[in-house]
This record gives C-alpha cells, structure tokens and sequence, in this order.
C-alpha cells in the first residue's frame, strides 16, 4: 500500500514496452485479473484493448504499432 499512486506500474509498463520495441514486437499480451480495477484502468490509458478472457482473467492486447512514444 505505501507504493500505491506513485506511478511504478506506469513506469514499469513503460519500461516492459520499450524493451518489447527494441526486440521487435509488434504486439503485447497480458492477462488481467476482471476484479482488479486499478491495473484494468492502467493498460486501458496505455492502450490495451481487451478481447476475451481465460476464465477469472481478461485477455488485454496492444498493438505496438500504435502506441506512440511518451503517450502518457
């Protein structure tokens, strides 16, 4: 709880996203628990589209194509 509204999950994602460029993904993949309303707003404002899911967890998909440099 003490590290919470200081941004790390954004800047981890940041992180995980610029390293996915630099091998060359096209596309990110993650899975999301439905009840965890913080990290679903998180990838909604990076971009992740959620398309399905694997029983208690959503499937959340980036196209690397479209996200832009500094977005947030």
């Amino acid at each position: 709880p003490e590290y919470r509204g200081k941004k790390l999950g954004r800047l981890m994602l940041e992180w995980l996203h610029g390293v996915a460029r630099l091998k060359g993904a096209r596309r990110v993949r993650l899975t999301v628990h439905r009840s965890n309303p913080v990290a679903l707003a998180l990838y909604g404002s990076a971009g992740y589209k959620f398309a399905g899911d694997e029983g208690e967890r959503l499937v959340g998909l980036l196209d690397m194509t479209d996200l832009d440099e500094g977005r947030w």
